[in-house]
């Protein structure tokens, strides 16, 4: 008796044409699963009883019957369609499989249903991305330049406005008078569907080095695809396709070493102009005196183009009060290794501070010589706090004094004028220390 198949021929040489580029164990997992129900129902009718029943009790440890007869539907979101469990199969004139009785779902979700196997939830999620990133042999990549580019920012065109696509913060129609930067010295990767963008990404020409910058996608697996079509081209491509803020370097993956290690390589563009208005930039964020764009701020100096609005920020340079290096900010925020003392009004970098966080401030190391713990009778500590003379706790100090408060002010019990009394339960002064 032969068993209902597991995968249409579409579906089968679509996921074997994915696992040649990209091994996968599920993926390979389901096509060994097909191969061995197949095989079977090939020889099913040659086979004794006997073994027909052994096989049949192998094939359900490999597979449920809550769903068979699985088939690709390209669509939007790449769907499954499905015959479920206690549906029976219907077949077209020409013996194909009919619509009739059949559902569609997540092609992660359905293949958990198939497979007995259990596989871990990163596994799933990374089997989903492979899965609709093998669309992209679907997709038409095009590289525009011009005025073209301009066009294609504006949400007006775009296929969904959702996504990083959706979320970008240049895709309004105001913002359009912001990229001549883009129009007169970059181009383009883009890709439609049904005439409508679903994805850009900016390119750099850097001598016989091409760069592609952020990737802009309304569908989360579109980006493998700008990044396998950049591969096939020996483009560099950043090492995260994330937002970086201001002050981070820039790092790159290039076809050098295939793609394997991140290099942190400054790239500079000398602009033809000044132009009065920035887009917001992912990649080229330092702009100088000179007219020149560049990937790090490697002068310390650079204005950021960072701001959604067209303007350029101005950097800010912050000095430690205490060995006067000076560190670059941007739009107000402090940069790495530099931090505010409320207390002394003044920027300590972090060779030079130590943070209390009884006082939630910061605190220069000069002052630790003349910190102490402070403590009260019976181990109902005080949080740590001013004693006199500004004295405050200091976490490190082996050398810890007892503290106790007597009439508003804090004492050493070390103190000579202090004296614990046995009848009030709590330490006085002996006499007027004054």
């Amino acid at each position: 008796m032969n068993r209902t198949p597991i995968l249409s021929g579409l579906l089968r040489s679509f996921l074997k044409e994915i696992n040649d580029k990209n091994e996968n164990e599920i993926i390979e997992e389901i096509l060994y699963v097909d191969s061995y129900i197949t095989n079977y129902n090939k020889f099913a009718n040659y086979l004794t009883p006997d073994l027909q029943d052994t096989l049949n009790k192998e094939i359900e440890q490999l597979v449920t019957d809550e769903v068979s007869m699985l088939s690709i539907r390209q669509n939007d979101d790449m769907m499954i369609s499905f015959l479920p469990k206690g549906k029976d199969p219907i077949y077209n004139y020409d013996n194909t499989w009919s619509r009739q009785n059949r559902q569609v779902g997540k092609p992660a979700k359905i293949f958990q249903k198939l497979l007995v196997k259990q596989f871990k939830t990163r596994d799933w999620e990374i089997f989903a991305n492979v899965i609709k990133a093998g669309l992209c042999n679907c997709l038409n990549f095009t590289l525009v330049s011009g005025e073209d580019i301009r066009y294609w920012y504006n949400c007006e065109h775009y296929y969904k406005c959702d996504g990083t696509l959706g979320n970008s913060c240049m895709r309004y129609e105001y913002a359009s008078s912001y990229f001549d930067i883009y129009v007169d010295n970059a181009k383009m990767l883009i890709t439609l569907k049904d005439g409508l963008l679903t994805g850009r990404a900016i390119v750099w020409q850097m001598g016989d080095i091409t760069l592609l910058d952020r990737i802009y996608t309304c569908f989360d697996y579109l980006e493998n695809c700008f990044i396998d079509y950049a591969k096939e081209q020996g483009w560099w491509i950043r090492e995260n396709n994330s937002l970086l803020s201001t002050g981070d370097d820039q790092y790159w993956l290039t076809p050098d070493d295939n793609y394997t290690s991140s290099v942190r390589k400054v790239f500079k563009l000398t602009i033809p102009k000044v132009y009065d208005l920035f887009p917001y930039m992912d990649s080229f964020r330092y702009y100088d005196d000179y007219k020149e764009l560049s990937t790090c701020d490697i002068y310390d100096s650079c204005v950021a183009l960072d701001s959604t609005d067209g303007i350029i920020t101005r950097p800010e340079v912050f000095t430690c009060a205490c060995c006067g290096n000076t560190y670059t900010g941007y739009n107000g925020e402090l940069p790495d290794d530099i931090y505010w003392s409320e207390r002394d009004q003044e920027y300590y970098c972090g060779d030079c501070c130590w943070y209390c966080y009884e006082l939630e401030d910061y605190i220069p190391n000069t002052d630790k010589k003349t910190l102490v713990y402070v403590s009260k009778l019976n181990v109902d500590y005080y949080p740590w706090s001013y004693v006199e003379d500004n004295l405050i706790t200091d976490p490190n100090d082996e050398t810890e004094e007892s503290i106790v408060e007597i009439d508003g002010k804090y004492y050493s019990t070390n103190y000579p004028y202090i004296e614990y009394n046995e009848k009030e339960q709590c330490y006085v002064l002996q006499s007027n220390p004054n």
